[in-house]
C-alpha cells in the first residue's frame, strides 16, 4: 500500500491513485487500483484486451470517473480536482484510432492544429492564430513529418498517421504524453516507424521548450490478444 503523499512528495508526482474502482456500464473494469507515477518516470502498462488499460488512461484524463468511496483518492499533478479543459493543456493523448470521421479528410497540418481544441478537424468556429500554425509546423518538424502537412490524413499510411497524431498531442507542449495502444493494427514496418518517432521525442535536446515532455505511459497491445 502506498501512503498518502506529503506536500514535497506530491510536487514530484504526476499521478497518485489509491483504491480506485471504475465501472463501464454495469461492469467494474478497474478493481482497487493503487498506483503512483513520478514526474519524469517512464511506465509501461501491459495486459490483454479488456483488462482495463484504456479505462485507466481515460480515468487519468477524466473521461471516466471512479466509484465514490471513502478510501478512494486521485491526485493528478498535485491536485485533487481539475477543470477538464485546463487538464487537457497538461496532457497529450495518442490513441490507436483517429479522433473522428472528419480527420481522414483533413490535411496533416490542420489535423495537428486541431489538437489545440482536441477537435477532429478545423471547424469554422475555431479561431486559428499564426502562432498556432507555427507551433504545429514545429511539432511536425520534430516528428520529421513536414512533408505530410498538405496530405489528407486518410491517404497516409498507418505509420504516417501515428506521426501526425503524436505531433497533434505535442502541439500544446504537455507535461505528460499518454499513448493508448498506439501500435494497435500496425504492421512491423509501421511499428518500427512508431518506435523511431518516440525516440525523436526522447532525444530532444535539453533546454528546449520540448524538454517539459515526459516519456509516455505506453500501453502496448498484448501478444496474445486478437
Amino acid at each position: 500500500m502506498i501512503s498518502s503523499p506529503g506536500a514535497s512528495q506530491s510536487e514530484s508526482e504526476f499521478l497518485h491513485m489509491q483504491h480506485v474502482n471504475v465501472a463501464r456500464g454495469d461492469a467494474v473494469v478497474l478493481h482497487d487500483v493503487t498506483l503512483r507515477i513520478a514526474n519524469g518516470e517512464h511506465v509501461a502498462i501491459l495486459g490483454p484486451n479488456g483488462c482495463g488499460k484504456s479505462t485507466l488512461i481515460k480515468t487519468i484524463t477524466c473521461e471516466c470517473y471512479p466509484i465514490v468511496a471513502p478510501e478512494t483518492s486521485i491526485r493528478l499533478l498535485g491536485r485533487d480536482r481539475w477543470d477538464v479543459s485546463q487538464l487537457r493543456r497538461h496532457l497529450g493523448v495518442v490513441e490507436a484510432h483517429l479522433p473522428g470521421e472528419r480527420t481522414g479528410v483533413t490535411r496533416g497540418l490542420d489535423a495537428v492544429v486541431a489538437g489545440f481544441w482536441a477537435a477532429s478537424t478545423l471547424w469554422p468556429n475555431l479561431h486559428v492564430t499564426p502562432e498556432m500554425r507555427a507551433r504545429a509546423h514545429s511539432a511536425l518538424a520534430r516528428m520529421q513529418a513536414t512533408h505530410l502537412e498538405q496530405k489528407l490524413v486518410g491517404q497516409m499510411s498507418a505509420g504516417e498517421q501515428r506521426r501526425i497524431m503524436i505531433a497533434r498531442a505535442l502541439v500544446h507542449e504537455p507535461d505528460m504524453l499518454l499513448l493508448d495502444e498506439p501500435s494497435n493494427a500496425l504492421d512491423l514496418a509501421a511499428q518500427r516507424e512508431l518506435r523511431e518517432a518516440l525516440q525523436l521525442i526522447r532525444s530532444r535536446e535539453p533546454g528546449s521548450s520540448w524538454s517539459r515532455i515526459i516519456w509516455p505511459i505506453f500501453c502496448p497491445r498484448s501478444r496474445g490478444s486478437s
